[in-house]
């Protein structure tokens, strides 16, 4: 992609971003442009994560590497958020590690590339007026760090951040906003039936493969791990019948 088109893709995903009903659906859309820039994974972080319980508002990391980095305290001694938050500019993780850091800093970046198989990153600061609010962190095995991806990624960083920060607030789902397409709806339906993805591709006369894409669509819009949770949220919003 040239210059001009990488920020055309940012602008379009950062309006669709404004209107996301859940972390999932916010984070797919800003990796639909950050990917083409050679990144496969994102993290938002808030300031509070300073504190001893920390706040990782999101991650695309694996849940056992997240619950790790949570349990042995690496946030206090992550450079990518502490010095992050310290930057007015973005920065990749490689400059970041250039500078002087300590035994625990290099053992968390370690632990990070390791982790999420990342050879670099991009470290965004987000403000809010003169303070620095939290980070978010785009990952890669060999991500474009240029002036035009960091000019992108900015714009998607901080549309991403405050979306993601503004649903946490509200409960994690707008329920005013949640709305599944009629085949979601009807796929999500057959699933609270107790069908399977191949059941209910052979009931509606689709693909098995097409199945589970309208139950995964539905499971990020409800934000959602597991089809029986999506079943359950979609029954509490009167989305499906109970």
């Amino acid at each position: 992609m040239d210059d001009i088109d990488i920020m055309r893709q940012a602008a379009k995903a950062s309006a669709v971003i404004g209107v996301s009903v859940s972390p999932q659906e916010v984070a797919q859309h800003a990796m639909n442009v950050a990917k083409k820039l050679g990144y496969h994974s994102v993290s938002v972080v808030k300031k509070s994560a300073l504190d001893e319980n920390g706040e990782v508002l999101f991650t695309s990391s694996a849940p056992g590497d997240t619950a790790i980095y949570k349990r042995d305290g690496m946030i206090c001694n992550d450079p990518l958020v502490n010095r992050g938050l310290r930057s007015e500019f973005p920065q990749s993780g490689s400059e970041i590690a250039s500078n002087r850091l300590s035994e625990a800093e290099r053992n968390v970046l370690s632990y990070i590339a390791k982790a999420a198989g990342c050879g670099d990153s991009l470290v965004i600061p987000v403000r809010r007026s003169t303070n620095p609010d939290g980070v978010i962190v785009f990952g890669g095995l060999k991500p474009d760090t240029s002036p035009a991806a960091r000019a992108a990624l900015t714009i998607l960083g901080h549309c991403a951040y405050g979306r993601i920060a503004e649903l946490k607030q509200s409960g994690g789902v707008s329920s005013s906003k949640v709305s599944l397409s009629p085949r979601e709806t009807e796929v999500l339906g057959w699933v609270a039936k107790g069908k399977c993805d191949s059941e209910i591709a052979i009931i509606l006369s689709m693909s098995e493969r097409t199945a589970r894409f309208h139950v995964a669509n539905a499971k990020a819009k409800l934000d959602t791990t597991s089809r029986v949770q999506a079943v359950t949220k979609a029954m509490e919003l009167g989305l499906i019948a109970a």
